[in-house]
């Protein structure tokens, strides 16, 4: 007779499922997109879209030009509180882009 092995708990299947295709990071850099509000506070999320991400490097769509001045001067101040509260995202740059 066959022994039948411990169950995995599903927790532990979708990490291992995770890590091996390679999402968890994917995963982290769309949580930093839902919770763009929480990370740059409402005024700015106001003006600005997470629009995609390019290898380590978050884009963000900015609605003026005069905003996209401000946001380079707050950009390692944004930066540094994505990668506090999102260390799996791994983003490393921050680029604003003019809405078209």
């Amino acid at each position: 007779m066959k022994a039948f092995k411990k169950p995995d708990i599903v927790a532990n299947i979708l990490k291992k499922t995770l890590k091996k295709n390679d999402l968890s990071e994917k995963i982290a850099n769309y949580e930093v997109f839902l919770q763009w509000e929480q990370i740059v506070g409402p005024q700015i999320a106001q003006h600005t879209k997470p629009k995609s991400v390019a290898k380590d490097k978050l884009i963000i769509e900015v609605a003026h030009a005069s905003w996209k001045v401000e946001l380079n001067f707050l950009k390692e101040k944004i930066l540094k509180q994505i990668q506090q509260q999102f260390p799996h995202a791994k983003l490393k740059e921050l680029q604003f882009i003019l809405k078209t």
